[in-house]
């Protein structure tokens, strides 16, 4: 019986050493950190991330990005000491997902700048276990196309023009 209890006792202890909760897995991939802006693009995405941030619609302290075309780079990030950024593909969201249950996602547009002006859509998004939900999930996307303008030496939010929450 000893044998046979040892055994019980070492298999509970690899299946819990095997058990990971999302916070644990983000941990374990490699975060990217903000760099300086090059463009006025990084610039802009950087700004309105951060009023998104502001928000409260995003909870860290990982925030994933679903960086599809590369429209997101470091540069584009804002500095935030209590937030890391992780840029995942879609494919990978929908693995977390399934592995470890529903989570929340940003996609972020190119902006569009002209002269002084600039807009950004940024989207939260939805990716929802395949394993956990036996039927479909109808639930879409909370975006905002953010305004921002120019002012002496930095780009300013000025707010949000349209927004749709689902």
């Amino acid at each position: 019986m000893q044998p046979l209890r040892q055994l019980m006792i070492m298999g509970a202890a690899l299946s819990w050493a095997c058990t990971q909760t999302l916070t644990q897995a983000l941990a374990r991939l490699p975060s990217i950190q903000p760099d300086p802006p090059i463009t006025v693009e990084d610039t802009v995405t950087a700004a309105a991330l951060l009023a998104t941030l502001a928000t409260g619609y995003v909870r860290g302290p990982q925030v994933i990005i679903a960086n599809v075309n590369g429209e997101v780079t470091s540069a584009s990030l804002p500095r935030a000491d209590t937030l890391t950024f992780l840029f995942l593909t879609p494919d990978h969201i929908q693995q977390l997902a399934d592995e470890y249950g529903d989570l929340d996602y940003v996609r972020i547009s190119r902006p569009t700048v002209r002269d002084s002006v600039a807009t950004v859509i940024i989207g939260i998004f939805g990716a929802f276990s395949r394993t956990l939900h036996t039927s479909a999930v109808i639930d879409g996307p909370s975006s905002c196309e953010w305004h921002l303008a120019r002012g002496i030496g930095h780009w300013r939010v000025q707010g949000t023009g349209r927004c749709l929450v689902s």
